[in-house]
């Protein structure tokens, strides 16, 4: 594990998804901001590209952080250009949702 960070649900206005989950790009892709992690401090960094990100959503029990639940997240990352965000999208909505329902 690399990093963790928060990420927000955000009501899509398409149909092929409900939500986009927005977080800090920085947080998803530390390789792409160099001013924050500087080369000298994270030599190994410059190493790591895209094909070794793997993201997830985890539900944690709220007083011990034992994951309760994973979620895997769709590869493709949605970038803002000029900023710190990123958009992703669960890979199978539908069971977060159903498993939501029914069990929280």
């Amino acid at each position: 594990l690399l990093s963790r960070g928060t990420l927000f649900f955000v009501r899509s206005k398409t149909k092929r998804k409900n939500y986009h989950l927005v977080s800090a790009a920085h947080i998803i892709h530390p390789f792409h901001f160099p001013r924050l992690y500087s080369p000298e401090k994270y030599p190994w960094l410059q190493f790591v590209d895209d094909s070794a990100v793997k993201s997830a959503l985890t539900l944690r029990q709220q007083h011990t952080g034992k994951i309760l639940e994973e979620f895997p997240l769709e590869r493709k990352v949605f970038k803002q250009k000029s900023g710190d965000l990123v958009a992703m999208h669960l890979q199978n909505e539908q069971h977060f949702i159903q498993t939501i329902k029914t069990k929280y």
